[in-house]
């Protein structure tokens, strides 16, 4: 007798043990796939939230920059683009692009005469394109 076939036939000698044990198997997978699709969705609601809150969907840097700085978002405001205006017209041109728009993040510690010191954040927009993009 193969063992398949003995296996097939031992599942139904103990019903009850059966189905426990394929409850317990669905139960496991049904978890497994609702918590899967809970990370999913937070990581793509997480992506969402990015763009349209105001990063968008893509940075453009030199090269030089983005060796210099590695994988973050701080970058010196020195390293800009010094042609962005003609790389601005070209990313504009591509098909299905509705607008692009520079953006400049400053922060930093300003202080006082008299000792008072106090930190800051200042973002740099083209309000018109901003609008366009639907970063209303």
């Amino acid at each position: 007798m193969s063992a398949f076939r003995l296996a097939w036939r031992n599942l139904g000698r103990n019903r009850r043990r059966t189905a426990l044990s394929l409850a317990g198997v669905a139960a496991g997978t049904a978890a497994l796939l609702l918590t899967a699709g809970f990370v999913v969705f937070s990581f793509r609601g997480l992506s969402e939230a990015m763009i349209h809150g105001g990063l968008g969907h893509l940075e453009v840097a030199s090269a030089a920059t983005v060796a210099a700085s590695g994988a973050t978002l701080e970058r010196p405001l020195a390293a800009g683009l010094d042609d962005w205006r003609e790389l601005q017209a070209a990313i504009e041109a591509l098909p299905r692009v509705r607008a692009a728009a520079p953006t400049v993040h400053v922060a930093g510690m300003g202080s006082t005469p008299d000792g008072r010191t106090a930190a800051f954040l200042g973002l740099a927009v083209d309000p018109e394109r901003e609008r366009r993009m639907g970063f209303d």
